[in-house]
């Protein structure tokens, strides 16, 4: 190892004064030999801090963080718990809340009228559509009367057939071929 290694700034390196102060090395401080170095004897240096002191100041600034957390956390906890207070009602939601009960049963009683008038509504539809079928019958029997009493009775006619419904009623002529006419020759 040359000397010149030995002379490399150690900017963390503490420093000894004649007058037994210490202070740190600086860059503009001469090169340290190995010579001049910290001593490493293991006798008490009364300028290194003692290992009280170290925990002195640590338990120190741990007292200071927790204080400063606490706080804190009591600052939160009081802020939850004002906004978790009941606020008092303002004026008139008494009333306001009356009239909403009010309307909630009128609402209530609409649907009832409403429920009642389509049961009804139902009701009269199937009524009509029983009333159109007995007309459809009866209009059915009046026919074969007519059709028996003229002097065409002497054919056989075949009975009527039951009255259906529009949506019933089933395609059966389209068995039936039909005619279809020739194309016309074109024009010329």
């Amino acid at each position: 190892m040359q000397e010149h290694d030995l002379d490399a700034p150690y900017l963390d390196t503490v420093l000894h004064e004649p007058d037994g102060t210490s202070r740190l090395f600086l860059e503009d401080d001469p090169p340290i030999s190995v010579e001049d170095g910290p001593a490493t004897s293991v006798e008490y240096d009364a300028s290194m801090p003692s290992v009280t002191k170290w925990a002195s100041s640590a338990s120190a600034i741990f007292l200071f963080l927790f204080l400063v957390l606490a706080g804190v956390g009591v600052a939160l906890a009081w802020r939850l718990t004002e906004m978790n207070k009941p606020t008092a009602t303002p004026e008139g939601f008494a009333e306001l809340q009356q009239q909403l009960k009010s309307v909630a049963a009128d609402l209530s009683a609409v649907r009832h009228t409403l429920d009642q008038q389509s049961a009804a509504i139902d009701r009269q539809s199937a009524a009509n559509h029983d009333q159109f079928t007995r007309i459809q019958e009866q209009i059915s029997r009046q026919s074969i009367a007519l059709l028996s009493a003229s002097p065409l009775a002497d054919k056989p006619t075949p009975p009527p057939k039951p009255a259906q419904h529009p949506a019933h009623v089933s395609t059966q002529d389209s068995s039936k071929p039909r005619q279809v006419a020739p194309p016309l020759p074109p024009k010329q």
